[in-house]
């Protein structure tokens, strides 16, 4: 729309400067546009974490698990846009047994892959007191 401006007055008035106007401003947007996606794929590069609303809400659920004592450490890697990676370190109550262990893992990964789908990856360490 710019260029097609540009040209337009540029034709309309007899003058070339409208049209040099309108590439300068079409230089200016695409040098905006390209900052601000290479600083997107900086930070997606460098392993940003995700949003502290994501990581909030998945140590919420987690300590919401009855079998949980506690969440030791929680990490998550932004992969991509659409891609979280999430490392949890996980302290399970004493007098449990390794099924519960086990139950309440997939409990865990369901849950936290139903409120956030972004999250694709899920390791979970898990401890004894």
């Amino acid at each position: 729309m710019v260029a097609a401006l540009g040209v337009c007055l540029s034709h309309l008035w007899h003058t070339p400067v409208f049209d040099a106007a309108a590439s300068i401003a079409i230089g200016v947007i695409l040098s905006g546009a390209a900052l601000a996606l290479a600083s997107e794929s900086r930070s997606l590069l460098l392993g940003e974490s995700a949003a502290p609303g994501v990581i909030a809400d998945i140590r919420d659920i987690v300590a919401r698990d009855p079998r949980v004592q506690a969440v030791r450490q929680l990490m998550t890697m932004q992969l991509g846009p659409q891609d979280i990676l999430l490392n949890l370190d996980v302290e399970f109550r004493e007098r449990i047994s390794a099924d519960d262990h086990l139950a309440a893992i997939y409990s865990i990964e369901e849950e936290i892959r139903k409120r956030h789908p972004n999250v694709q990856r899920i390791f979970i360490e898990a401890r004894r007191p």
